[in-house]
């Protein structure tokens, strides 16, 4: 039992021996490199690895350094830097020149932006922009875009015998903008003006005043719509001479100019196509027979400038389904619409 107790108090004796000698001051010794976070100097950068402080086995902190791990990644700039062939990140640490993903510029992009516009839209071209790179250099390539512009029109119309248009003032553009066929009024037609030109080849004879001309005759005209000229010779047609048209019979329309005061007699005597004439205000008399087997007319309105329809004048109309005489006419001669059968 006394041998037990000796040894116990043996072995608690050298414990404490120890643990005195242990705590006891000694000479640091900084030679240890441990990595942790309780000795780091300084973080990790693009440029500097991260260091820490060498320690003694102690656990005390030195003050010289190590280096340890890796480089940091670079820290990119929000926006490309560029130049004429290439584009890079900028890092934004400092004392770092690095170009971050430098490559050549790849011009392949088709931005639709203001800034790469290279020309607008007109009635004959869309609109081209330039081809751009990643980093938003622009190239010298262009692709189109879009619809062509509207023509911009001309003030006014232009015209030929049959269809009015607006030229278009682009360059380089040939359109007929809103191009449509004449509508006549008349001889006129009643959006752009034109004026049917008068029938060629009828013959004149110059009247007894010799001031002015009548239409003598058809002469060469072979047209199945005539037009009488309110002048000829720079003298006035006022009139339409005695059998001036008769039996013409592929004759479809005549028009009569408000110059002309007296239609002759037997005028339009079996124009048997004849399907369509006004008499202008114009005219004052209108000869005996003038439009005599006329099969073919339809309608007809006497102007209030006539005051007789004379013998046998629209003998034989019998396609003649309407007239309108007005209040001037006082008189109206024996067979003027005989054989007016489709009259009402």
């Amino acid at each position: 039992m006394r041998k037990k107790l000796f040894c116990f108090i043996a072995v608690v004796c050298f414990c404490a021996t120890c643990m005195v000698a242990c705590n006891e001051p000694h000479e640091h010794s900084f030679d240890q490199e441990v990595v942790e976070e309780s000795y780091l100097a300084t973080g990790a950068t693009c440029t500097a690895k991260a260091t820490y402080y060498k320690s003694c086995k102690c656990g005390e902190k030195g003050t010289e350094t190590f280096e340890h791990g890796d480089f940091a990644e670079h820290v990119k700039a929000t926006e490309w830097s560029k130049n004429a062939t290439h584009h890079w990140y900028e890092c934004t640490a400092d004392d770092c020149n690095a170009k971050v993903e430098e490559g050549e510029h790849n011009f392949v992009l088709e931005v639709i932006e203001e800034a790469y516009l290279a020309t607008n839209a007109t009635c004959t071209q869309k609109a081209t922009y330039y081809k751009s790179c990643e980093c938003g250099e622009k190239g010298t390539e262009t692709f189109e875009h879009g619809d062509y512009a509207e023509h911009t029109k001309a003030d006014e119309l232009s015209k030929n015998a049959t269809h009015h248009w607006y030229e278009c003032t682009a360059d380089d553009c040939d359109a007929k903008v809103d191009e449509a066929e004449h509508s006549f009024d008349g001889i006129v037609c009643n959006v752009c003006g034109y004026e049917k030109p008068a029938t060629e080849g009828m013959e004149y004879e110059l009247n007894a005043d010799g001031q002015s001309y009548y239409v003598k005759g058809i002469g060469t005209a072979t047209a199945t719509e005539i037009i009488i000229p309110s002048s000829y010779k720079g003298m006035h047609v006022t009139g339409i001479g005695n059998g001036a048209f008769e039996n013409c019979s592929s004759l479809a329309s005549v028009y009569i100019p408000n110059s002309v005061t007296s239609i002759g007699e037997e005028a339009f005597r079996d124009c048997s196509s004849l399907t369509s004439i006004e008499i202008p205000d114009s005219v004052e008399r209108i000869g005996d027979g003038a439009f005599y087997g006329c099969s073919s007319l339809a309608s007809i309105e006497i102007p209030n400038s006539v005051t007789s329809i004379v013998w046998y004048a629209f003998y034989g109309c019998s396609s003649l389904t309407s007239i309108e005489i007005p209040d001037s006419v006082e008189r109206i001669g024996d067979g003027a619409f005989y054989g007016c059968s489709s009259l009402a």
